[in-house]
C-alpha cells in the first residue's frame, strides 16, 4: 500500500514538472520574439519600398513574419525569422508592368504649354493627345487666331498655324432682325410661320422663313439688308389623309 502511494506521488510530481517545464519553455520563446515593428524596419531596410502588410505565422513548425513589400519592380512575400529576423524566403508575387516604370518626368505641363504659347496672344482654349504627347493649344490676338502643336516631350514648338480674322468670320451684322423678317412674311403670305433661319447665299444674308396654311408650305426668302423679298417656293400639303 505504502509503495502504491510512493509511486502515485511519483508520478504527480513527474507531471508537474513535465506542465511547468512546458509552460517555461513556451514563454520563454514568446519573450524572444521580435515584435513586429523591429521585423518591418529589417525588411525595409533590406527591401526599400512600401509595406502593404505583416503578420505573425507558423510555417514549417517555426514563427515567421510574413510581410508584404511592393517595391520598383513588384510585389513580394518576405518570411523573415520570428526569433533572429533572418530572412528565410522571398517570393515576388506580382511583377510591375514595364509601361508603368516607363519615366514621365520632365513632361510639359498643360501650364507651361500655355505659357509657351501665350506669347502669341490670349489662350482661349488646350487640348492634350496622350497618344502623341502634344499640346494643341489656341491663342487669339487682335489680328490672328492660331492653334500652337506643343512637343510635351521635347518641349519645342512643332507646328502654328495661323487664321487671319476677317470681316466673314465676324458676328454677321443685319439691317433687319428676325423679328422684322416675320412680319413682312407675314404681310406676303396669311399663315403661320414654322421656322426662320438666317443664311449665307452666295455672299448675301438671307432669312428664309417657312410658312404652312391649311393648304400649303412655303418658304419666303427675305434679303437681311433691305427686307426685300427675293423670292418664294411653295407646295401643296399632301391630301392623302383626306382621302381615305
Amino acid at each position: 500500500m505504502r509503495k502504491k502511494a510512493l509511486w502515485m506521488i511519483g508520478i504527480a510530481a513527474l507531471v508537474l514538472v513535465i506542465i511547468f517545464g512546458t509552460r517555461q519553455f513556451v514563454i520563454g520563446n514568446n519573450h524572444s520574439l521580435l515584435t513586429e515593428e523591429k521585423i518591418n524596419k529589417i525588411v525595409k531596410e533590406k527591401y526599400p519600398g512600401e509595406l502593404l502588410s505583416s503578420e505573425l505565422t507558423n510555417a514549417k513548425g517555426s514563427k515567421h513574419y510574413k510581410v508584404i513589400v511592393k517595391g520598383k519592380n513588384g510585389t513580394y512575400v518576405v518570411l523573415a525569422d520570428a526569433n533572429t529576423g533572418e530572412i528565410q524566403q522571398l517570393n515576388q508575387v506580382e511583377k510591375k508592368d514595364p509601361a508603368e516604370s516607363k519615366p514621365e518626368e520632365n513632361l510639359l505641363t498643360k501650364e507651361e504649354a500655355e505659357k509657351m504659347a501665350s506669347k502669341d496672344g490670349t489662350v482661349k482654349s488646350t487640348e492634350f493627345n496622350k497618344e502623341k504627347q502634344l499640346y494643341s493649344v489656341t491663342v487669339e490676338n487682335e489680328k490672328t487666331q492660331s492653334i500652337i502643336e506643343i512637343n510635351a516631350r521635347t518641349r519645342k514648338v512643332e507646328n502654328k498655324k495661323e487664321i487671319t480674322k476677317t470681316e466673314e468670320q465676324a458676328e454677321p451684322k443685319t439691317q433687319i432682325s428676325e423679328k422684322e423678317a416675320k412680319n413682312i412674311a407675314l404681310k406676303k403670305m396669311n399663315g403661320t410661320v414654322t421656322d426662320i433661319e438666317l443664311n449665307d447665299d452666295d455672299g448675301v444674308l438671307v432669312y428664309e422663313v417657312e410658312m404652312e396654311t391649311d393648304k400649303e408650305e412655303a418658304i419666303i426668302f427675305i434679303n437681311a439688308f433691305t427686307g426685300e423679298i427675293d423670292g418664294t417656293e411653295k407646295e401643296t400639303k399632301d391630301d392623302d389623309d383626306d382621302d381615305e
